[in-house]
């Protein structure tokens, strides 16, 4: 309800659904039979207001109409009750309810999207399945950050030449004539007897999986082969 220039003027605006046929239809409020519980309210109140000099009107004002984008969506929702009833045939009756069996739908098109991104997504490599892993969690916010850049495979040792311009490095232990990158971290031969005495495997895949050694050891072999602080 909005107050008009004079103080004993009122205007009750509403945006009202057609199915309260309340503001709507001047011919619901100006029922005084009517049995409906919103309108037999109204009355009362109007009743209780006359000993007033106060003036109210109803206006009904229409929520988005002329707005495309709200048009769009009220077509298609027009449209959609043409549409045959949907069957439930296909719905396993030992699930618990509908919802958990389209969560289950929308889980299974997740995990077959996530494993086509192989290899261009680098994760996906090392995570056949896009579920959080225990491993990612760990007491320092810092190794977080160096677990989760091997991981993905962008790290600032191996990518900082794209900010300065310069040429990419390589392994500065093998003086590999080639990129570094993080697969070579844990495959440079140079640092197989390195990777050997911290226990951490001759792979990628294997060190950074879910099951993979202890994290600690990758920390500790990189921080030794002067890595660590670069990622």
């Amino acid at each position: 309800m909005s107050r008009e220039n004079s103080l004993n003027s009122f205007s009750a605006v509403s945006h009202i659904p057609h199915c309260l046929r309340l503001s709507i239809h001047p011919s619901a409020i100006s029922n005084v039979h009517s049995t409906h519980p919103l309108v037999t309210r109204i009355h009362t109140l109007l009743t209780t207001l006359l000993s007033i000099p106060l003036s109210i009107k109803f206006m009904w004002v229409p929520s988005h109409k002329g707005i495309q984008g709200n048009e769009s969506v009220d077509s298609a929702a027009k449209t959609a009750t043409n549409f045959p009833e949907a069957s439930l045939v296909f719905y396993p009756q030992n699930l618990i309810s509908p919802s958990l069996y389209a969560n289950i739908i929308i889980t299974n098109h997740w995990i077959s999207f996530w494993q086509k991104q192989a290899p261009s997504n680098k994760l996906a490599e090392i995570k056949v399945l896009p579920f959080s892993w225990s491993s990612s969690h760990q007491t320092h916010r810092r190794h977080e950050i160096y677990l989760t850049r091997l991981r993905i495979g962008h790290t600032r040792i191996i990518h900082a030449h794209l900010l300065s311009n310069l040429f990419p490095l390589s392994c500065e232990h093998c003086n590999l004539d080639s990129p570094l990158t993080v697969n070579h971290m844990f495959e440079c031969p140079v640092l197989t007897a390195l990777r050997l005495f911290h226990h951490v495997p001759h792979s990628l895949k294997a060190s950074l999986s879910k099951d993979s050694s202890p994290i600690p050891n990758i920390f500790s072999y990189l921080h030794a082969a002067n890595i660590l602080l670069r990622i």
